[in-house]
């Protein structure tokens, strides 16, 4: 949802050096944010630093920390964040992304927010087995636990994610996507024909599939003592779509 009633201020600087070796270039870099409402009230503020580097063959990596204030429901929560990300496209086969970041996050429950503390993962590999197949392959969690009780674990996601597209020709491809989301126990699948008639004309044709374990879904709890715990359809779907371009 797009954020409303802000003023926003914000700043950047960095530096680069190039040593034009296995280090092709790196440098710090520095920013900070901070927005206002309307009505004066500093909602949010930020300041962060870095290194960035370039490695030799496609290879880069990154570091950062941000020290920063969040207002919700009335109180200002002060957070620290760390990361660590990094990335190598080294062959036209693959590209390999990765990143890790811990740190503060407030639990956004508008009764009673809290300071706990996160951390979240990101992986991703592009893989290209031939000209025309692409498939892309990314795994997301995110983790936060309660550390006013210790570290009692609040919730742990992982949504697993795969995209692959195959092109038959210039005018014609196919696009599945498939994902799993751990924390609703949901699996979606959905296929796309995609097929250009001409450069003002496309047709699309697909079919959507949404399935969630069992004993999850309201309206199927076949047995509130032996639950299911199968994965069953919550709807499905087929279309077709015929899109044109008007230019004047």
């Amino acid at each position: 949802m797009r954020r409303v009633d802000q003023q926003n201020n914000f700043t950047n600087i960095g530096y680069r050096w190039w040593p034009e070796h296995w280090i092709i270039n790196w440098g710090p870099t520095a920013n900070y944010r901070l927005n206002f409402n309307h009505a004066g009230i500093r909602e949010d503020e930020s300041m962060g630093g870095g290194v960035d580097f370039e490695f030799a063959k496609n290879i880069s990596a990154s570091a950062k920390a941000d020290q920063t204030l969040e207002r919700f429901g009335g109180i200002n929560f002060h957070k620290s964040s760390y990361s660590l990300s990094a990335n190598t496209s080294t062959s036209r086969l693959f590209t390999l992304r990765g990143s890790v970041t811990v740190g503060d996050e407030i639990y956004f429950d508008p009764e009673n927010p809290y300071l706990g503390r996160t951390a979240q993962t990101r992986f991703s590999t592009v893989l290209r087995p031939t000209p025309r197949l692409t498939s892309q392959l990314d795994l997301n969690t995110s983790r936060f636990t309660d550390i006013r009780v210790g570290a009692q674990e609040v919730f742990h996601v992982k949504i697993l994610r795969a995209l692959s597209t195959f092109t038959f020709t210039d005018r014609m491809l196919v696009r599945n996507i498939t994902e799993y989301n751990s924390y609703s126990r949901k699996l979606g699948l959905n296929i796309l024909l995609n097929y250009r008639l001409n450069a003002l004309t496309v047709f699309y044709a697909g079919y959507d599939d949404h399935y969630r374990q069992a004993d999850l879904i309201p309206d199927l709890m076949d047995d509130e003592f032996f639950p299911a715990t199968a994965f069953r359809r919550t709807n499905r779907a087929i279309f077709m779509k015929l899109q044109y371009l008007f230019r004047y």
